[in-house]
């Protein structure tokens, strides 16, 4: 429910007004009656209040948020519930956010930013000593006392390192411009993932702009995970080198990379901030917080939002002096008229006097040819420009392939025009190619790579099929461009795929006491071909097993070799039944010799030839032969001739060079 102004909750705290409206939730100045103070009430919105996981996440934010207790981070005082409606009370901040901060003085010093970042590093230490990941960290949640003191607050995603989330699978929470990289790619969240967010937040500090920015959260997300942060030394040349090497570290793709702890950042904070120059006087424009930018908790609207809140009491004596200032002056009005007369007086006089010099001044000015600059760089130009009393102006920025970074593509007034003297030349400034990353291809099959560029607004470029026994067909195997380096947009990546050799070398595999029927399988599966079968009686072996074969086990073959096989036969019989029979006389099961049948079903998962080999007691027999594509689904009859307890016919579905189902047909026919 909405509360009311005046209204009561749980019977202690009486609602003052409301200060911020988040996605999720609702926060009200309220006075606690019991202990006579001012506190911050974040109340659940009623139409969350039935939803379980909402409800869950609240509760955890109050659970995580009430097992701390830190001088730089926000007191949780009370959790409560009442009917339907959920909150938490905690203790309410005077300032603004570091938002705020940000967009009113844009660079903040150095030694502030310093100052800030090590009290949000002990604040971090603290939960993470506690087992407690904040997992969004930003601005946003950081708020700034008027002696510039960091209050963190907003546990609302946090969780405890040894719990299970309650996030469903899927559902990435945070703020996508502080991501981690691994919160990007919905990885495990852990501390190292604070200390990125917090290097974004110092980054933003030191620049006044975020590292990455795009016009979808996913182009961010991928920017985080893929891209190189932006040198901060070109954005702020004046950045200690100490400085910057933090902000590198804490930035690190790889969280074993960062700083092991918020600990280690803090003690490196510390030492930059000893070697960094003070700022005597911090001249801030103290920002009014705006109700309705007090909470913009939970906002899905943009990449940036989980709840704060703020309060403009700070602000108020300003207000009141200038009030008690214009009494004041109404006393003195009478006196003041006089002068005021004298003032406008002197002003109609001065007035058009000065604008007449100014004029004649401009219309004196003497006139220059504006010289050709366009090709050029942009201190080229200024220099050029300075020599004929002309100054230069950017009017835009844009990509362009054929025109390197800082060259100016085009100018106006156009070059030969005659202008005043101290005019500025606009120009519009080459931001070099739109080069994009490389995308990793390496281990995809090739439809899937193709996939992965066209994402990238890449093409495949030259296919070259190279013969791999490492790799499976299909298979890309090299780039070119490599994995991330840049290319403009629409660049061809040529890649090497893999095929199967035409031969094969290895050892002969050992067939010597498999039966018929078991070595004809296995000289499938290493893509050998049955020879001659010789019969000979074996005392040692009954019917049908392989005595010998020819090359011996162990010799040096390759692919597609012939076996001859020397099979054992009866010596009551022509020596011509070289299947192995039943000799059981208690199996009383009838031999029933006829045409076993049945149906092949396969879904590929890759392209390549497919092909259907049936086994039975008249030899090897391929059935099937044909190119499919992955997602293709095969459905083929296929039969041979058995004997029932006697023999089986066995069915291989190869796709390329790998069996990819073996079955053994039952069913006989007669």
């Amino acid at each position: 429910m909405i509360l009311l102004i005046g209204e009561s909750l749980g019977n202690r705290y009486e609602i003052k007004k409301l200060i911020g409206e988040g996605g999720m939730a609702l926060v009200y100045l309220a006075e606690d009656r019991l202990l006579d103070r001012p506190v911050a009430i974040k109340v659940l919105r009623p139409e969350y209040s039935s939803d379980q996981e909402f409800v869950e996440r609240f509760q955890r934010e109050a659970k995580s948020s009430a097992k701390l207790c830190h001088p730089n981070i926000v007191n949780i005082y009370d959790v409560g519930q009442t009917g339907n409606t959920y909150y938490i009370v905690m203790e309410y901040v005077e300032g603004i956010s570091l938002k705020d901060l940000i967009k009113s003085e844009g660079m903040l010093p150095v030694d502030l930013s310093l100052k800030i970042a090590i009290q949000i590093s002990s604040a971090l230490q603290h939960a993470h000593n506690n087992l407690i990941v904040h997992r969004d960290i930003k601005p946003h949640n950081i708020m700034i006392t008027n002696d510039y003191r960091v209050k963190v607050m907003d546990f609302g995603i946090a969780r405890a390192i040894s719990a299970a989330s309650i996030t469903r699978t899927g559902v990435v929470l945070g703020s996508v411009h502080y991501f981690s990289p691994e919160q990007a790619t919905g990885k495990e969240v852990t501390k190292a993932s604070d200390i990125y967010s917090l290097g974004i937040v110092l980054y933003e500090m030191l620049s006044g702009k975020v590292p990455f920015d795009a016009d979808t959260p996913v182009g961010i997300a991928y920017q985080h995970a893929q891209a190189e942060i932006p040198p901060l030394v070109e954005k702020r040349p004046d950045l200690p080198k100490s400085v910057i090497d933090i902000v590198n570290k804490a930035l690190a793709k790889d969280p074993r990379e960062r700083f092991n702890s918020a600990s280690s950042m803090e003690e490196q904070l510390k030492k930059a901030l000893e070697l960094t120059p003070k700022v005597q006087k911090a001249a801030f424009t103290k920002v009014k917080a705006k109700d309705s930018d007090l909470a913009n908790s939970e906002k899905t609207n943009n990449s940036d939002s989980t709840m704060i809140f703020s309060h403009t009491k700070a602000f108020a004596s300003s207000e009141r002096d200038n009030a008690s200032m214009s009494k004041k002056d109404n006393k003195d009005s009478p006196k003041k008229t006089l002068a005021v007369t004298l003032v406008l007086i002197g002003l109609l006089v001065l007035v058009p006097a000065y604008l007449f010099l100014k004029v004649s001044a401009f219309l004196n000015v003497p006139e220059v040819e504006v010289p050709s600059i366009t090709g050029l760089s942009q201190d080229a130009a200024e220099k050029m420009l300075g020599t004929k009393k002309l100054g230069l102006e950017i009017d835009d920025e844009v990509y362009n392939s054929e025109m390197p970074k800082g060259y100016i593509i085009s100018q106006n007034p156009d070059a030969g025009r005659l202008v005043k003297e101290k005019r500025a030349v606009k120009v519009i400034l080459s931001k070099g190619p739109d080069l994009i990353m490389v995308p990793d291809l390496m281990g995809k099959d090739i439809r899937s790579g193709q996939v992965e560029l066209e994402k990238a607004a890449l093409e495949v470029g030259e296919r070259e099929y190279v013969e791999t026994e490492e790799y499976l067909p299909g298979v890309i195997i090299s780039q070119s461009p490599e994995v991330g380096e840049e290319v403009e947009k629409g660049s061809k990546i040529n890649v090497q795929i893999s095929k199967a050799p035409l031969t094969r070398t290895f050892l002969m595999p050992d067939l010597v006491r498999q039966t018929r029927l078991e070595a004809e399988l296995t000289l499938n599966r290493y893509g050998l071909h049955l020879g001659e079968v010789y019969p000979q009686y074996d005392n040692n072996l009954p019917a049908g097993y392989v005595i010998d074969h020819n090359p011996a086990p162990g010799s040096e073959i390759v692919e597609g070799t012939i076996v001859d096989l020397t099979v054992s036969a009866r010596d009551d019989s022509s020596n011509n039944n070289i299947y192995p029979k039943n000799d059981d006389p208690t199996n009383t099961k009838p031999q029933i010799r006829g045409r076993k049948e049945s149906e092949v079903r396969l879904f590929l998962i890759r392209s390549g030839l497919v092909r259907i080999v049936v086994i039975d007691e008249t030899g090897s027999h391929e059935v099937y032969r044909k190119e499919h594509r992955d997602g293709d689904f095969i459905k083929q009859t296929v039969s041979g001739i058995g004997v029932n307890g006697e023999s089986d016919v066995y069915v291989q579905v190869w796709l390329g060079t790998e069996i990819q189902k073996e079955t053994v047909l039952l069913d006989v026919t007669q």
